[in-house]
């Protein structure tokens, strides 16, 4: 996978990493010389907050990158280490909840919310539905790292009709 990430900067820091097909980042490979607008999807994003990974994994890669983290699932055992990152499995009214609100307070979170390892994602018991979602954790808070316009879309999913989608006006220039 590594031979797989991209990045446009040709000095400074870098913004955006990208994940692409193997053939596409051979032939970025080959032709240094033509600069490549969209060439991949972009998996990671730079923070400017000071964390011990200066880069979040992106809502719109996540579907990219997820199955290489379902496939060596026990080698990302959660722990106390901050680097490390945390598969939780929530029910359903949480994660409206989540995308409703800008960000919920970590107190109000409720006890029976937990860390589940599944190591049999491919069984016939497991999950028929599978939804990454990025969540980021700051000091206090947890806000969900997904684009205004694809909450609605991943509310709807879950049977809930945004209230803005209910109230929406047209203005015409007249």
């Amino acid at each position: 996978m590594a031979n797989q990430l991209a990045h446009r900067c040709v000095q400074g820091k870098r913004r955006n990493i990208y994940y692409m097909t193997e053939k596409a980042a051979d032939f970025i490979r080959e032709n240094k010389d033509m600069k490549i607008i969209s060439g991949g999807v972009r998996v990671f994003n730079r923070t400017d907050v000071n964390h011990v990974c200066p880069y979040r994994i992106t809502q719109e890669g996540i579907p990219s990158i997820f199955p290489y983290f379902i496939a060596n699932l026990e080698s990302f055992l959660p722990n106390n280490d901050e680097k490390s990152f945390t598969i939780v499995e929530v029910g359903l009214d949480f994660f409206i909840e989540l995308l409703k609100r800008q960000d919920i307070k970590i107190e109000q979170l409720d006890e029976q919310i937990q860390t589940i390892i599944r190591q049999d994602w491919n069984n016939e018991k497991s999950s028929k539905f599978i939804l990454p979602m990025c969540v980021w954790r700051g000091k206090s808070l947890l806000r969900a790292y997904v684009a205004k316009n694809d909450r609605s879309h991943l509310l709807r999913l879950c049977g809930y009709e945004p209230i803005s989608a209910q109230t929406t006006t047209t203005i015409v220039k007249g």
